[in-house]
Parts: C-alpha cells; sequence; structure tokens
C-alpha cells in the first residue's frame, strides 16, 4: 500500500476525558465524525457513575449510521444506568480486570465484557474465556492498551505456549473473541491464517485521547493533530499522518532478514515504540532472536 494513497480511517477509538466536555465540543467532536462518515466508534468511559459526556456523545450519534461500542467500568454500571443503555443502540461492554468481578452476577447482565490484561492476570485468561462462554456472553475483547497506563504489558513465550494449551481444553465456539495484541490474536485463530496487512494504526483507524489529540492508536503516541484546532479531514489528509504510515508499512530494521517479516509484520508497532522509542526494532514479544 502507498502511504500517499491511503483511505481515510473509518475505525475511531475515543476515550472520554474524566473531567467530561462542554455541549460545544460535543458537538463539535460529533460532527467531525459525521462528516468523516465513521463506520465504527469504540467509545471508553471509565468514570464512575458513567459521565454525561457519555450520554452526550450517544444522544447526538443516535440517528446515525455509525456503530457504537461502549465501554463502562464495571463497578459503574448500576442497574438504572445500565437499562438506560441498554434502550440505546449501541453494543455495550463491562470492562474489568479482575475474574473475581467478572464472576459476580451482574456481569452477565451487559452482554459483552472488555477485559484488560496485565501482567497479574494474563494466567487468567483460560478462566475468563470460560466464564464468557458458560455465562453465554456475547462477545469478549481484549483491548488495545493505553500509552498512559504506565505498565506496557507483553506476553512472554512460554506464557503464550501454556495458555494455547490450556484453551484447547475449553469449549467456546459460540463466543465471539476481539483480540488486538498480534501474538495472542494467534493463540484464539489458529485455524486460519496468520498473514495480514500489519498494524492498522493511522490507516484504518485513528485514536482520540481524553484531551482530544489525535494519534494512529490507544498505544501509538504520535500526534498527528488535535481536535480543538483542526478537522478530522485535515488530520486524515494531512503529511504527518502519511509519513506515521510510511513508518509502519516498512518492516522494523531490525527484523529485515527474518524469514517470517512477511507473515508477522513486525508485531505490535505501538508497543515497540513506546518501549524502544523508534520503529527500527522488532516487537520485545517475539519469540526470535535478533538477526
Amino acid at each position: 500500500m502507498n502511504p500517499d494513497n491511503l483511505i481515510n480511517p473509518f475505525i475511531v477509538h475515543w476515550d472520554i476525558s474524566s473531567s467530561g466536555y462542554g455541549d460545544d465540543t460535543i458537538s463539535k467532536v460529533c460532527d467531525e465524525l459525521i462528516k468523516s462518515k465513521i463506520f465504527v466508534l469504540n467509545l471508553r468511559d471509565l468514570s464512575n457513575p458513567v459521565s454525561t459526556a457519555a450520554i452526550g456523545i450517544l444522544d447526538k450519534l443516535a440517528k446515525t449510521n455509525i456503530k457504537i461500542r461502549l465501554t463502562v467500568k464495571h463497578d459503574a454500571l448500576e442497574r438504572s444506568m445500565m437499562r438506560i443503555l441498554q434502550e440505546r443502540r449501541i453494543s455495550l461492554f463491562t470492562e474489568t480486570d479482575s475474574i473475581e468481578k467478572l464472576q459476580s452476577p451482574a456481569a452477565a447482565v451487559a452482554g459483552n465484557v472488555s477485559f484488560s490484561l496485565n501482567k497479574r492476570n494474563f494466567h487468567e485468561i483460560p478462566a475468563v474465556v470460560s466464564c464468557c462462554s458458560k455465562n453465554r456472553i456475547a462477545e469478549l475483547e481484549f483491548p488495545i492498551q493505553r500509552a498512559e497506563d504506565g505498565e506496557i504489558f507483553y506476553p512472554a513465550p512460554d506464557n503464550i505456549d501454556r495458555l494455547d494449551n490450556e484453551l484447547k481444553a475449553i469449549s467456546f465456539e459460540k463466543l465471539k473473541i476481539t483480540v488486538h495484541d498480534p501474538f495472542l490474536w494467534k493463540v484464539f485463530n489458529n485455524k486460519g491464517p496468520h498473514e495480514g496487512m500489519g498494524c492498522n494504526g493511522a490507516n484504518t483507524m485513528v485514536y482520540v485521547s481524553p484531551d482530544l489529540e489525535v494519534t494512529p492508536c490507544p498505544l501509538l503516541p504520535v500526534n498527528m493533530g488535535h481536535l480543538q484546532a483542526e478537522t478530522l479531514k485535515k488530520i486524515f489528509s494531512s503529511a504527518k499522518r502519511r509519513q506515521i504510515r510510511k513508518e509502519l508499512l516498512a518492516p522494523p530494521y531490525e527484523c529485515r532478514e527474518c524469514a517470517i517479516v512477511d507473515n508477522c509484520k513486525g508485531g505490535c508497532r505501538g508497543r515497540t515504540y513506546i518501549l524502544q522509542e523508534t520503529f527500527d526494532k522488532k516487537d520485545p514479544a517475539c519469540r526470535l532472536q535478533s538477526f
């Protein structure tokens, strides 16, 4: 793909600010999403209770064709708020990083689960998958990490192998699982081809941070513009976006002689960039030795 001939992104991840937004800001950003013909909005609100900004955004986009996936904090979803959200034409997710909270009676009501992974709970994945499957959860997502989280987690190769073996003993054919980590993705999609288009940051998707900065993805903190100063259309057509796509399309220099680089595409480029501060290094999660 030529970085000079990019399509407009059609997936937006937007994390709502804990301090909320004014009505004018909500209207402005939502108008930008509509004008840019966004297909999917992954809206994340970890306020407790669910913020008025989230409700305002849903109201503004209610009559559009944008598919909205709203993720809220598990503890914030009281029954009254759950009814309000379930009346809307959205996919609702509750986010947690605790198997204990997931197994609580209220967890199965929302229909979808977002389970944030870290080094302390990675071993709980089989239990999470089993719990969701047994409770007829419609979809389980392991969300993209956020650059500001502080801890950038990636699974070690032996943990991936152990997980692969443990999942073979679990039946979860009816559970839809969304995985963003390329190495974890292969565990859940080991029956199909692993070739792909590589990182979709600044290509099919972009991320809008709580302060409205636009970056390629939640884990790649490279500023492409700001929605308080620029339109999405201008950001999508900018030289900054073309340059970042050029960087992401090129395999890491450290992977140049790897026999499977066309298959792997360099792993998670955002994780590599934030940990190594360069696009030339391989993904730290890669099990192969450097060449």
